[in-house]
């Protein structure tokens, strides 16, 4: 089975306003709806089974008419080609997300209310899991979604899909502990909340996916989708895909001792080609 996985699109968003001045034009095609447009092309060039949103699909919700637009055409590309869709809402999209999955058959919203739900998926290859999440019921939440479960029985493997500030003890968005993440039965947690993606380690990964664009240099470092392995034997495997339309990076440029000013322009030229070969390397 293959999932394609993603969090805080924040459609709606626009990029930052520090870009170049030659950028300005382009802007439409660095931003998250071109995040979404890219992420739902990788999802049906490579025949997923379903793709996994873990909530701020939206940036506001008085960005409905432009971000549901693109939200819908996305999801009603992914459906018609056979490709479920499992969301939960975040702290942004508490009311998109519920239209969405009136309009678009094939599109599940998981733990309406503040309740969580498990929710089937079986793929092409005959495997199957399940997929349990937590939908935030308002813009804030003072509380530990994990007080209230899940509490289901595992029979199968079990993707978590959770949105909320990990190890945020006083936050208002829905705060748990990496303790109680651990304690649940779940083989995986994909988290969203937080922009910056985690590096996935040991054989129960519990990782924020990150927003599939970083929009300003806050966000630096390579973004995208996920793509979720399962094996017949309930074996899970992450790849972060670093496929964002923009992408921020800084150059370090150690200027002690350089002569004059050529000098110094050999020396950027040589660190910003240092910064492309390492984000080349990341990109395979």
């Amino acid at each position: 089975m293959n999932l394609l996985c993603l969090a805080d699109l924040h459609l709606g968003r626009r990029p930052s306003s520090r870009l170049p001045d030659d950028l300005a034009e382009l802007l439409p095609s660095l931003g998250p709806a071109q995040a979404w447009r890219d992420a739902v092309d990788v999802a049906v060039r490579r025949g997923v089974d379903a793709v996994l949103l873990a909530g701020d699909v939206v940036e506001q919700e008085d960005d409905f008419y432009e971000a549901y637009r693109e939200l819908r055409a996305g999801a009603e590309r992914l459906t018609g080609a056979g490709i479920e869709v499992v969301a939960i809402a975040g702290n942004h999209d508490g009311e998109v997300l519920p239209r969405l999955v009136e309009q678009v058959p094939g599109v599940t919203l998981l733990g309406g209310g503040g309740r969580w739900e498990r929710h089937p998926l079986q793929g092409r290859d005959g495997v199957a899991i399940d997929v349990v999440g937590w939908s935030m019921p308002g813009a804030t939440y003072p509380r530990s979604p994990l007080e209230d479960g899940p509490s289901f029985a595992r029979r199968r493997p079990t993707i978590g899909l959770l949105h909320g500030d990990r190890d945020g003890s006083g936050s208002a968005y829905a705060p748990f502990s990496s303790a109680d993440l651990r304690a649940t039965d779940v083989d995986a947690w994909l988290l969203g909340h937080v922009h910056a993606p985690d590096a996935p380690h040991g054989e129960r990964p519990i990782v924020y996916l990150g927003s599939p664009v970083g929009t300003d240099p806050g966000e630096p470092g390579p973004h995208g989708p996920w793509l979720v392995r399962v094996d017949a034997a309930g074996r899970l495997e992450l790849e972060h895909l670093p496929i964002a339309p923009l992408r921020w990076e800084e150059a370090t440029v150690d200027v002690g001792g350089l002569a004059d000013a050529r000098a110094f322009e050999d020396a950027v030229v040589e660190a910003l080609e240092a910064l492309e070969a390492r984000i080349a390397r990341s990109a395979h």
